[in-house]
C-alpha cells in the first residue's frame, strides 16, 4: 500500500492512530465503517477496499459488494428470484429442468409444489447428479423419451 500514490502518509497515520483503526477492526461492519482523519475523503472506494482487506480480510467479499452496488447498482449483487413456472414453459421432453445449486439452495419444496399444483407429483422425478448418478439421470430421460 504505501508504494501507492494515493497512500503517501498511510502508514505514520495508521501507526499514531491505532485505537482509531482498532475501532474499525472490531467493527462488525467493518466495510461500512469510515476510515479515520480525511483519509475517509481522501481515498476512493476502490482503496478504501484495499485499507479493509488489509485489516479484515473476512469482510472483503462484502466491500467488494458494497463497491460494486455503488458503481453498477443493487441488481448486479441481487440474484434474480427462481420462478419455477418460467423455467418450466422452457423445458420441454429433451430439454428437462436441471437445478444448479449453490450451498444452501434447496428448490425441492418448490419444485414438489409445482409439480403437484400441475398434477404431475407422480410423473415428476428428482435425481441429484452426485457421483455416479449420471447414468440414473440419463436413463430418466431417456425412459420419458
Amino acid at each position: 500500500m504505501s508504494q501507492l500514490d494515493a497512500f503517501k502518509g498511510f502508514t505514520k497515520f495508521f501507526i499514531a492512530n491505532e485505537k482509531e483503526f482498532q475501532k474499525m477492526f472490531d467493527s462488525t461492519e467493518p466495510e461500512n465503517y469510515p476510515l479515520p482523519g480525511n483519509w475517509n475523503d481522501k481515498l476512493n472506494s476502490f482503496q478504501k477496499m484495499i485499507v479493509l482487506k488489509s485489516l479484515r480480510l473476512d469482510k472483503i467479499i462484502l466491500g467488494i459488494q458494497n463497491y460494486i452496488i455503488e458503481h453498477l447498482g443493487e441488481p448486479f449483487v441481487t440474484p434474480p428470484t427462481f420462478e419455477i413456472a418460467k423455467s418450466f414453459k422452457e423445458s420441454s421432453l429433451t430439454t428437462p429442468l436441471v437445478f444448479i445449486l449453490s450451498k444452501g439452495a434447496d428448490p425441492n419444496s418448490s419444485f414438489e409444489a409445482f409439480a403437484a399444483k400441475m398434477n404431475m407429483s407422480k410423473k415428476a422425478k428428482q435425481v441429484s447428479l452426485g457421483r455416479g448418478q449420471g447414468g440414473k439421470a440419463e436413463a430418466e430421460i431417456v425412459d420419458k423419451l
